[in-house]
């Protein structure tokens, strides 16, 4: 009888243990599903577009769902330690895809400090040559890097994984007569929402970008050239047909950018401008069906999203401002002119003794091959 008890007691024992580690199990289980879905690294963080404000020039960082990185552009010589500190400061330790539009120096300045301070998968750059300082040290840290460049062409797809595609829309063509038609133009889709990144593609761009049949439509449109009137066509405009334009310009810059023409051609559309000389860095970001956007006015840059790591932000986070004058070199510190093909002068983009076609250089570079300052506009 004892004998019997003691093994229906067991037989309890055992079921009562296996029934305990049974519930324990699930309640561990459902915890851990219900941490997960309140852990924020956890959540979707959708696409992020910083519109970085680095004074008369571009740079532009791309945040992808997946969280792969796309920089475009990388401002002046002078901007480009801000810029590796802004990167760093949101935890990035690596770049994807880097896009040079175009080899002006407002463009291209501050990559090689980018490309020195963080591996990079891809760089895509237009089949281009130019002879300044700047381009040619580009180049040499590229090389230094042991990296390769691929060549940007209309029709090439960085990604298409359904819900998330970019598309190479120009340059077109492998000869322009204006270094600013060489810029790599990127489309991107995200869910509903889409971004058309411009550099400083101008009308002859703007107008075989309109016949190719690319997709042009854009929720959030990069104004291209900084709102200079030589970019930004009616035609142009209403085929993107944007709801956000942000230009990236320079506070009280001599070139008169943003132009009146561009802006009221904006207005007509019902886009919102967005300006980083006076919001500052632009944040844009897509849920793939709604965007919010934010400016950081006083030139701070933004706290770290979720998924990165926390950082002291006055410590590793410095507003992008240019780290001073004794960095600047005589190249970057030399503006943007205008020369046109039959005249010996250089002027500001705005002169009103421009009557033909003209073409952008440094000043320092009109001044070597002989143009003298216009008396009009005295750029």
């Amino acid at each position: 009888m004892r004998t019997t008890n003691h093994k229906r007691t067991l037989a309890g024992l055992w079921r009562g243990l296996f029934l305990a580690v049974s519930l324990l199990a699930f309640f561990c289980i459902g915890l851990t599903f219900a941490l997960n879905a309140q852990t924020p690294e956890e959540a979707p963080t959708g696409l992020e577009v910083h519109f970085l404000d680095v004074g008369q020039g571009d740079c532009i960082l791309i945040r992808l769902p997946d969280e792969k990185l796309i920089l475009i552009d990388g401002g002046e010589r002078r901007y480009g330690p801000a810029i590796v500190s802004y990167l760093r400061g949101l935890g990035i330790d690596r770049i994807d895809y880097l896009v040079a539009t175009h080899p002006h120096a407002d463009h291209i300045g501050g990559l090689p400090d980018v490309i020195e301070a963080f591996p990079i998968d891809t760089i895509l750059m237009p089949r281009t040559t130019h002879t300044t300082q700047t381009y040619e040290r580009l180049l040499t840290t590229i090389r230094d890097q042991g990296l390769r460049i691929t060549e940007a062409v209309a029709g090439d797809e960085l990604f298409d994984s359904g819900r998330l595609r970019a598309r190479i829309v120009a340059p077109q063509k492998k000869q322009y007569e204006k270094l600013n038609d060489f810029s790599v133009v990127l489309h991107l889709q995200y869910g509903s929402t889409a971004f058309l990144f411009t550099g400083d593609a101008e009308e002859t761009s703007e107008a075989e970008m309109l016949r190719s049949g690319y997709p042009l439509n854009a929720d959030v449109l990069k104004v291209a050239h900084h709102g200079s009137r030589t970019s930004s066509g009616k035609r142009f405009l209403e085929a993107v047909r944007p709801s956000i334009a942000v230009i990236q310009v320079g506070a009280d810059n001599r070139y008169g950018h943003p132009t009146q023409e561009v802006l009221e051609r904006l207005a007509a559309l019902d886009a919102t401008v967005y300006r980083t000389d006076t919001h500052g860095t632009v944040i844009v970001r897509s849920d793939g069906e709604t965007l919010q956007v934010e400016t950081l006015a006083n030139g701070s840059p933004p706290s770290p999203t979720p998924a990165a790591p926390v950082v002291d932000a006055d410590a590793d986070m410095p507003a992008l401002t240019p780290p001073g004058p004794g960095v600047v070199t005589p190249e970057t510190d030399s503006p943007m002119v205008h020369v046109t093909p039959h005249g010996r002068r250089y002027h500001r983009a705005t002169c009103r003794t421009i009557r033909d076609e003209s073409r952008e250089m440094t000043r320092q570079e009109a001044e070597n091959q002989g143009y003298g300052a216009c008396g009009v506009c005295k750029p």
